[in-house]
């Protein structure tokens, strides 16, 4: 029996939290967060992570990602996944946690998932499945078949996190409406100090534009932010763009030629230190992407300061409104990315009304004391305790 206040324990309850733990993505951002906040709840995790792809030129998406990298690859970590499965359960009885809470995305990962859910509750598990990937697409996408298995997987939750509004209007179709809880993205608002000054209409500074694809730039539209650059800088020859990830990124900054070597600087992959000075230094966040959930990299740019340019997918549009905090554009729409960017380059004005107003914003409704103290009241509800 569940005792229904958190004093009658004696112990702080655990909870065996599934995810990866990677350098890059958006749910190992949020397995990262989760340890470190203080909620009132010990966090067992069980790493789902797979060693990092090797480098390839192929720009895959969807159920295709598993082979991208050769057959080689996909068996390697189907072996890896199958003994993450077959040691579950017992982490599960080990570990005595009442609730386990699965973090997952679409396509294969989804499905891996579903297995980890499953495993759970034959265990007598509490459950939270806690979406964080572009969902509309994902589901869109599916036949009908694929539909009723992705609902049925999400019913089989005592509770689902998703990352937006629209996503929990879509969720409530097929499930309870009390139990789908919206919990955004979230970054620790006073790690961003505001640096900038307002700039003067007319000034020569140089705006400087921060494109972020970690290891995704494919995904993220790097290639598209290439094929703009060429025309940003013919009509707005102050501008600097920034370009931080792997080989997606590197190999568009190639094409690009050595005519762009002042206007465009690569830097790889940063670590966390060296992207806190750029989003700091930044006037721009530019992410151009075919498929996002609610990604960190705009809501750090948001709290950084810096006005955006991003692709309307994915939760985008209920944190970016056009015109207002930045410009959204339809996913491989050169001309209008480039557009736009020249828009926030000739009016600084602009770009510090912008600014102004996405601090505010993430102060309010994406700071991690907001997340997390979701994430705690959830915890509690679904092991029916009551401070």
């Amino acid at each position: 029996m569940v005792p229904r206040n958190r004093s009658e324990v004696g112990v702080t309850q655990k909870v065996v939290f599934v995810g990866p733990r990677l350098q890059t993505g958006g749910i190992s951002k949020f397995v990262k967060d989760l340890d470190g906040a203080e909620i009132g709840y010990r966090i067992h995790p069980f790493n789902t992570g797979r060693p990092p792809k090797p480098a390839t030129r192929k720009a895959a998406f969807g159920y295709r990602t598993l082979f991208d990298a050769g057959i080689f690859w996909a068996i390697r970590n189907g072996l890896i996944t199958g003994w993450h499965i077959v040691t579950f359960p017992v982490v599960i009885l080990a570990s005595r946690a009442a609730l386990v809470h699965v973090a997952t995305s679409s396509d294969w990962t989804f499905w891996e998932s579903a297995i980890y859910l499953c495993c759970a509750k034959l265990v007598g598990r509490k459950t939270i499945l806690h979406f964080l990937s572009d969902f509309q697409r994902f589901y869109g996408s599916a036949g009908s078949f694929e539909k009723q298995m992705i609902q049925r997987t999400f019913q089989f939750a005592d509770i689902v996190f998703v990352l937006s509004e629209n996503v929990r209007r879509t969720v409530s179709t097929f499930m309870p409406e009390d139990r789908v809880v919206t919990v955004p993205s979230s970054v620790d608002v006073d790690s961003f100090i505001d640096t900038k000054a307002p700039r003067e209409t007319g000034s020569e500074e140089k705006i400087r534009v921060l494109f972020m694809g970690g290891t995704s730039g494919a995904r993220k539209g790097v290639s598209d932010l290439g094929s703009a650059i060429p025309e940003v800088l013919a009509r707005c020859p102050n501008v600097e763009f920034i370009l931080c990830g792997t080989v997606d990124v590197q190999m568009a900054y190639r094409r690009l030629g050595t005519g762009y070597q002042e206007s465009v600087r690569y830097l790889g992959f940063v670590d966390s230190t060296t992207k806190s000075h750029l989003l700091s230094t930044a006037d721009v966040y530019a992410l151009p992407s075919y498929s996002e959930g609610m990604p960190y990299g705009i809501i750090e740019a948001m709290a950084a300061g810096l006005a955006i340019v991003a692709t309307s997918v994915g939760s985008i549009p209920e944190i970016v409104v056009d015109g207002e905090n930045g410009l959204l554009i339809r996913p491989g729409d050169i001309d209008c990315l480039a557009q736009s960017l020249v828009r926030l380059a000739a009016c600084p004005q602009l770009l510090h009304g912008m600014a102004t107003v996405n601090r505010e914003k993430v102060s309010k409704f994406y700071s991690k004391a907001v997340a997390f103290d979701l994430v705690r009241k959830n915890y509690d509800r679904v092991l029916a305790y009551h401070d």
